[in-house]
């Protein structure tokens, strides 16, 4: 996770004097970026910065809940349903054979981080600090109106939460959060850019959340 290096307190006299852009930089925060595929558990220190969060979820899902003072869960959740032997790819959930086998894969995945990183049963914690962002979670208009991925990792991620109801993610392609009790910033694009500096994450937790699903049963009518 990246440092935070910044200190909008600190004296400016006799610095060199600095371009636009650079002037622009200084004055934008950093925050641990997690890139489209990639997340798990984060421990934030007196070392790194506090703010995490995502970027440029179209039909991927951007999602964070806190776990206890120092730790969270975070991601950006690709999943590809793949609905041929010749390896076809849809985001689309045409029937609820897509959406049961999406689901699944989320809800063990989130077991294995569970069990992993030792997280404890869900919390109240968890399902209030929930931060969750897709802006296109549908495709095409009543009656032919189908959910998207993202729209079948939602609700899986409230399911494995224990939920009562669950809730449609914020419709933008990004999110900053403080942890571990900041309230998120919902941004897009440009103005993510504009008031953010991303740093992006370690290495090893890149690509866990890339996903691919076995559906061919379906797409075969069998």
């Amino acid at each position: 996770m990246a440092e935070q290096e910044q200190d909008s307190t600190a004296p400016t006299a006799g610095l060199p004097t600095t371009t636009a852009n650079q002037e622009t930089d200084r004055r934008r925060a950093s925050f641990t970026h997690i890139p489209k595929g990639s997340g798990g558990t984060y421990t934030f220190t007196r070392e790194t910065t506090p703010y995490i969060g995502t970027s440029g979820c179209g039909t991927s899902l951007g999602v964070y809940f806190a776990i206890d003072d120092t730790r969270c869960f975070a991601a950006h959740i690709d999943i590809n349903v793949i609905t041929s032997e010749a390896g076809h790819k849809s985001r689309t959930m045409f029937d609820e054979g897509y959406s049961d086998k999406v689901m699944a894969e989320v809800a063990h995945r989130l077991d294995l981080e569970q069990w992993v990183a030792q997280w404890g049963p869900p919390t109240d914690r968890m399902r209030d600090s929930l931060v969750l962002v897709c802006p296109n979670v549908f495709i095409g208009d009543f009656p032919m109106r189908f959910p998207l991925v993202g729209a079948a990792v939602c609700v899986a991620i409230q399911e494995w939460l224990q939920f009562e109801h669950a809730r449609t993610p914020e419709k933008v392609d990004g999110f900053v959060v403080q942890h571990p009790a900041g309230m998120p910033q919902y941004l897009s694009g440009d103005a993510m850019d504009a008031a953010w500096q991303k740093e992006d994450e370690a290495d090893e937790q890149s690509g866990v959340w890339d996903i691919e699903v076995r559906h061919v049963e379906a797409a075969l009518g069998s």
